[in-house]
């Protein structure tokens, strides 16, 4: 794989943030009895994934399809949190284990799959599973969860390693079929941005202006990127089209006082997250996009 560096894109004066069109419709997710519900992943089929927290505090995952909650929970596990979906209904996410260590897994045909970065000491994370199952993640030696590690790829069934230009750390977050990868880095200055990984091995580093945090989340079939900004402590969602890193358009959820966009389909519908009133919820945003369905995520 060809890695040329790109910097990082100046975007101030430039950049759009318009809200989301008004056609499109918001609905609230929350898993029964829980205090805080995370849809993390949508495929095609409208399949969501992500957590829930219990009471104990305690995360265990989900699966909603047409309004109907499956559990999903590696098993032994003390806390499970499945983050994307592909095309197939494939499952990818991470657990921790009884003895507090963290490993990535992938679900498939009801079957679990556990991925383990060769020297990786405190965790591995899988985060993104494309359609035809690549997958990426993070890999973490001596950071603690929450800390930002290291970026992975797993794809014919080796792993390699992925540094965006100028990083400190990184995480790799999602891949769509076109083996396009996006995700969040600290730079060798501290700050948190965005970056992008073109399947010709082109690395885009972006931020939302001003923002103290940018973070790519998902990336679907065309090529358009969710994720969160944040500007002061306040997180906000937002969309960009394909290959444009200038566009933003804002996602808030109405009235939350915070909100963050973590998953898109290839018809544009979005699942995250918002606060309102102190309660942690999830969100679909539903877009009308008819025929322009694409076919796999």
């Amino acid at each position: 794989m060809n890695m040329r560096p790109i910097p990082i894109l100046a975007l101030a004066a430039l950049t759009s943030a318009a809200p989301v069109a008004l056609a499109d419709t918001y609905t609230t997710i929350d898993f029964p009895g829980a205090v805080g519900t995370d849809p993390n992943g949508i495929n095609s089929a409208g399949v969501i994934v992500g957590d829930y927290i219990d009471h104990a505090g305690a995360a265990h995952g989900f699966q909603l399809v047409d309004g109907v909650f499956t559990a999903i929970d590696y098993p032994g596990a003390t806390q499970t949190t499945p983050i994307s979906v592909n095309a197939r209904g494939d499952v990818a996410g991470f657990f921790l284990d009884p003895s507090n260590q963290w490993h990535g897994f992938v679900l498939s045909d009801g079957k679990y799959f556990v991925q383990d970065y060769p020297g990786a000491t405190t965790g591995s994370f899988t985060l993104g599973i494309s359609a035809n199952e690549t997958l990426v993640g993070e890999f973490k030696v001596g950071q603690a969860f929450g800390q930002l590690g290291y970026a992975w790829i797993l794809s014919h069934g080796e792993y390699m390693q992925l540094t965006p230009p100028g990083s400190a750390q990184a995480f790799a977050t999602s891949i769509n079929p076109r083996g396009d990868v996006v995700g969040r880095l600290i730079d060798t200055i501290g700050r948190q941005l965005a970056w992008k990984l073109d399947k010709d091995g082109t690395y885009t580093v972006f931020q939302f202006p001003g923002a103290v945090l940018t973070n790519a989340r998902n990336i679907n079939t065309k090529g358009e990127i969710v994720g969160v900004y944040r500007l002061g402590s306040v997180n906000h969602g937002f969309v960009l089209p394909a290959n444009d890193f200038v566009n933003f358009t804002t996602i808030n959820f109405p009235g939350a006082a915070t909100t963050r966009a973590l998953g898109i389909n290839s018809c544009g519908d979005v699942v995250g997250t918002y606060d309102l009133a102190g309660v942690h919820h999830g969100f679909l945003l539903s877009h009308d996009c008819g025929d322009d369905r694409a076919d796999d995520d």
